[in-house]
């Protein structure tokens, strides 16, 4: 039995979602649509661990190419106070994790927001080829 976590724990402070968690949502947006009661389920599943949570994979160049085209932000915000610091993300884990994947798929389709999903074609195979080489693309 799967148990969804009622308190975030103490590694918890990026409530943003990641890892096979990222992926999942990504094939329920695309599948039946993004649903606001789908966000605090989201939320709670990113709670269970680690890797659910946080950063994820962006190479150099790709982070590079996102920066410059941040409409002038980052120059702007240099203009004020200096150069700020710009986080490196090629060292953090991958969006999608195949060796997690059957695991936290079952994790994903046991909370009760997603279980009406568990039947469907898509979720129940590795999501698409095209989808995890656009998210790992460099």
């Amino acid at each position: 039995m799967i148990s969804c976590a009622t308190r975030a724990p103490k590694w918890f402070s990026n409530h943003s979602i990641s890892g096979n968690l990222l992926m999942f949502k990504l094939l329920v947006n695309s599948t039946v649509g993004h649903r606001e009661e789908f966000n605090l389920a989201l939320q709670r599943l990113a709670a269970l661990k680690p890797r659910y949570a946080g950063r994820f994979h962006i190479g150099d160049a790709m982070a590079e190419r996102l920066r410059a085209a941040d409409g002038g932000y980052n120059a702007a915000l240099s203009a004020r106070i200096g150069d700020p610091p710009l986080p490196g993300f090629s060292q953090a884990p991958p969006i999608f994790q195949e060796e997690h994947w059957s695991e936290d798929l079952e994790c994903f389709l046991s909370h009760f927001h997603f279980q009406h999903l568990r039947e469907m074609p898509e979720f129940q195979r590795l999501p698409p080829a095209s989808l995890i080489r656009a998210l790992n693309r460099e």
